[in-house]
Order: structure tokens, then sequence, then C-alpha cells
């Protein structure tokens, strides 16, 4: 065959076949994307294969140990900022994470008054933000109550 006509046909390196060694090799990497494909498909979730999934503070089989079961405060506040607010000493998520810990050491005391600290700032452009951050404080505050009194503790 001519070079042209080679090229036209999509052969641009080979001029001849490749050895019985280079079609060791192809033969080789072509498996072996095949079996990590397959690997792949069998252990995704989108397998179809649905594997029962445990409540996010669901205890390990076989733990006594209740401490360990319960929510961090954190993940009542995950949508608060984690960038500090003008005026303020600390962020809002740091803010509502210690107001959580607050709310779980003693039951008496209410989310707003937990949270309060978050509404006040000395930068008058802040304090919408601030009082953005103190309703969702609350509100989390709420849950982690509501939280608490449904698991008895």
């Amino acid at each position: 065959m001519q070079r042209q006509e080679m090229r036209r046909l999509g052969v641009y390196r080979y001029e001849s076949a490749p050895t019985r060694e280079g079609q060791m090799r192809i033969r080789v990497a072509v498996l072996s994307v095949v079996v990590c494909a397959l690997a792949v498909a069998v252990s995704s979730p989108a397998s179809g294969r649905s594997t029962p999934s445990a409540p996010p503070n669901a205890c390990p089989p076989g733990s006594t140990n209740t401490d360990y079961c319960q929510i961090v405060p954190g993940q009542y506040c995950k949508g608060l900022s984690k960038k500090k607010i003008p005026g303020q000493k600390k962020s809002p998520f740091a803010q509502c994470t210690s107001a959580m810990a607050k709310l779980k050491k003693n039951p008496d005391l209410t989310a707003s008054r937990a949270c309060s600290g978050l509404k006040k700032t000395k930068n008058a452009k802040a304090r919408p933000s601030a009082r953005k951050a103190y309703v969702a404080c609350v509100k989390a505050g709420h849950r982690l109550k509501h939280d608490l009194a449904n698991s008895g503790g």
C-alpha cells in the first residue's frame, strides 16, 4: 500500500502489522481496562444493589457506649459560614457549634438565648449577615432540642 492510502484508512504509525510482543502488550492493556471497569461497576451503588443505610447517629453493632452514637454539634450548623463576620471574634459556624454544645449541656436554655452572641456585631454593614447567621443558629438549636427530646436524652 502507498502511504497516502494508509493515511486515508487511518493508519499513521505502523507500516507493517505489530509484532507478536506488541500484540501481547495490547491484549494485556485491554484486559486490564476491562477488569478495572468491571470492578468499578460491581462496587458502585448505582449498579442496582441497594445496601441498607444506617441513620447518621446509629451505633455500630455490639457497641454499648451511647456517647459515641450521638450527633456532634457541628452537624446542625452545616450551612453556616466559616468566615468571620467583621466585628465578631469567631465565625458564625464556630459560634453556632458552641451554642449547640451549651444547649446539649443545659436543656433549660432556649435556642435564641444560646445563639444570642451571633446577632451582636460592632460593624453596621455586617448586621444583615449577622442576623441571618443568628436565625440559622436558632433553627439549628430547635432541631437539636427536637432530636434530644425524641432520643430521650
